[in-house]
């Protein structure tokens, strides 16, 4: 137990971090979030346990827990990750709460809170990053943009957590901006979103952005105030959406249940869902 004030870099391979305490009264506030409060560069590792709140004002891109490039195979699990949107006076909102470059994370059952652009963010390969997590179990609220994130980057799995209070930025309002789910790029193959909730949101639900042959399935996105699916092209992230399967979700009481728009690839199919109002 205790609060400590610094950062914390992870270069060793197969290490156990954990607090004896618990996340509650095991606080750590990282002295730079540049490149991550929690660095974590080795792979086999897990950190579990902890708050690690952001208590730094700095132009430079922030993110609490970050995973880097060929760093595999780690778990973060039990955490509260907190940004700095509840402090005064903030300039240089945190950027990112988890941002993931390796390969087969586990993030499991953490509290993602306060963070100005992206809960959790999986970056794939062709920005130098990963492929193969899972997110599950975590509790993502008051974040500026996005909830959850998959950038490029193929065969992850999202499912049981819970999004909520997406709060939108300065210029762009949550009802414009915010999404709980997005999927980016033709690069973001093989994805699947199962038994997850995505509701009461200002805006969308979940937006499959040139997204390839990601899965949807068995999951409620209802009550948003916006659309619930979009499947869309990006020229930003690159392709066109194919291959993607949309099976036996509810899709209820959203502003807009369903919106298809800009050039569709083959392949994609909706079936057994139910749509209403």
């Amino acid at each position: 137990a205790g609060t400590y004030n610094e950062q914390v870099t992870v270069n060793k391979d197969n290490l156990v971090i954990q607090s004896t305490s618990g996340a509650a009264t095991t606080i750590i506030t990282p002295t730079s979030m540049s490149p991550g409060g929690i660095y974590i560069q080795g792979s086999g590792n897990t950190f579990d346990g902890f708050t690690v709140r952001d208590v730094t004002d700095t132009a430079s891109e922030s993110k609490i827990i970050r995973v880097h490039t060929g760093a595999d195979n780690n778990i973060i699990r039990n955490n509260v990750i907190q940004g700095n949107l509840n402090q005064p006076s903030i300039t240089s909102p945190t950027d990112y709460g988890v941002l993931v470059y390796g390969s087969g994370t586990l993030i499991d059952s953490n509290e993602i809170f306060d963070i100005g652009y992206m809960g959790i963010d999986v970056v794939g390969p062709v920005q130098g990053g990963g492929t193969g997590s899972t997110i599950i179990n975590n509790e993502v609220h008051d974040i500026g943009t996005y909830a959850i994130g998959i950038d490029r980057s193929a065969g992850n799995t999202i499912t049981q957590n819970t999004i909520s209070n997406l709060l939108g930025t300065p210029g762009s309002p949550a009802a414009d901006s915010t999404w709980g789910i997005i999927i980016w790029g033709e690069a973001a193959d093989g994805n699947h979103i199962t038994n997850q909730d995505v509701t009461g949101l200002p805006n969308g639900g979940i937006i499959l952005s040139s997204a390839h042959n990601t899965l949807v399935e068995n999951s409620n996105i209802s009550g948003n105030a916006g659309t619930g699916l979009r499947v869309v092209e990006s020229s930003w992230a690159g392709g066109v959406p194919t291959g993607n399967q949309v099976l036996s979700n509810d899709i209820k009481n959203n502003g807009e249940g369903v919106r298809i728009d800009g050039t569709i690839g083959l392949g994609n199919v909706f079936h057994f869902n139910n749509i209403e109002g």
